[in-house]
C-alpha cells in the first residue's frame, strides 16, 4: 500500500499492483480486499472483472477474516463487498446490506456514509428519508465536501429546514475550504466568497 498511498516512497501504481498481487498470492485477505476493489473500478489500470472480485472477497478474504474474528478488517472487507455488489452487479439491496454491516462493525469512512445517503435518497426512496439524512449528517461530520454541499441545500429547500441561510452558508464555507483547499490556502478568506456565490446559486435554483 506504500506505493499506492505514496507513504515514504514515490507513488508507483505498477509497483503497487505487483506487491499487492504478491501479497494476494501469499494469502493476505487485506490484499485480496484491495484487489477486489481494483477489479471492479479499474484502479491501478487493472482490467475490470467483477466475477473475480466477487470470488476474492466472498470465497477467500471474508471467510478468513470471519474465522480470525477481526471486526475492523472484516468491516473493511464488507465495505469492499458492497462496492463490488453495487458497481459490479448493480445489486443495490445486496450492497446496502453489506454497507450497513460494515458500519455496524465500526467502519466509518465518509465515503460509505455518503454512498448510503445517495442510495437511500435516490434509489430506495421515499420511505428511507430519515435513514438517508442520518448518513448524510455522518458524512458531513467527517467533512465530505459533497455531503456538506447537500446539507447546505437541504437547509434551504425544506428537506431539513426552509430558508436557513446562515446554516447553509456555514456548510458551504466548510465545503469550499475542502473542495478548493489549494486555492483557499493561497488566498485567505476565499472560502467565504465562494460560499456566498454558491449560496446565491442554490437560492436561485430553489426559487
Amino acid at each position: 500500500m506504500a506505493y499506492w498511498k505514496s507513504e515514504g516512497v514515490e507513488k508507483d501504481e505498477v509497483k503497487a499492483f505487483e506487491w499487492m498481487n504478491k501479497a494476494h498470492l501469499a494469502g493476505s485477505p487485506h490484499a485480496k480486499t484491495f484487489l477486489a476493489e481494483c477489479l471492479v473500478d479499474g484502479r491501478l489500470n487493472v482490467t475490470k472483472n467483477p466475477d473475480l472480485a466477487h470470488q476474492l472477497l466472498f470465497n477467500e478474504a471474508m471467510p478468513t477474516l470471519e474465522k480470525a474474528g477481526s471486526d475492523a478488517f472484516l468491516a473493511r472487507a464488507c465495505y469492499a463487498a458492497g462496492y463490488v455488489r453495487e458497481l459490479g452487479f448493480s445489486d443495490i439491496a445486496g450492497a446496502v446490506s453489506l454497507y450497513e454491516r460494515a458500519t455496524g462493525l465500526g467502519f466509518s469512512g465518509a465515503n460509505i456514509h455518503f454512498r448510503l445517503f445517495v442510495i437511500y435518497k435516490d434509489v430506495l426512496k421515499p420511505s428511507n428519508a430519515s435513514r438517508a439524512l442520518h448518513f448524510l449528517r455522518l458524512s458531513g461530520d467527517q467533512n465530505d465536501p459533497h455531503a456538506l454541499y447537500n446539507l447546505a441545500k437541504f437547509h434551504l429547500d425544506g428537506t431539513i429546514q426552509k430558508g436557513n441561510e446562515q446554516a447553509a452558508l456555514d456548510f458551504l464555507v466548510r465545503h469550499s475550504k475542502i473542495q478548493y483547499a489549494e486555492d483557499c490556502a493561497k488566498r485567505p478568506g476565499l472560502e467565504r466568497g465562494l460560499a456566498n456565490y454558491l449560496l446565491g446559486t442554490l437560492q436561485h435554483q430553489i426559487r
